[in-house]
């Protein structure tokens, strides 16, 4: 269907704002689904879109917080998560 940009601040205690892409998709049984290319298995769903992006900001936060120190991700740029 589309792909959005989001920004998260504050996830896991960082200072500044990353920004994920994700890719939306319609789903068969009605709603949509989104993925986030640069957190593997980062997926979440919605009836509306405005469901789905308050959805992914909060598996993006999620993912973030379960990851393990050292893994990197991609947003605007590369990072790499520390504790």
């Amino acid at each position: 269907m589309g792909r959005i940009q989001l920004s998260l601040y504050a996830a896991r205690g960082y200072i500044g704002g990353m920004t994920f892409q994700a890719i939306i998709h319609e789903a068969e049984e009605g709603g949509l689904w989104a993925e986030v290319p640069g957190l593997p298995g980062c997926f979440t769903q919605g009836e509306s879109l405005q469901e789905l992006e308050a959805n992914l900001h909060e598996a993006i936060e999620g993912w973030l917080l379960a990851a393990k120190p050292g893994q990197s991700v991609t947003c605007q740029g590369t990072i790499t998560l520390f504790e």
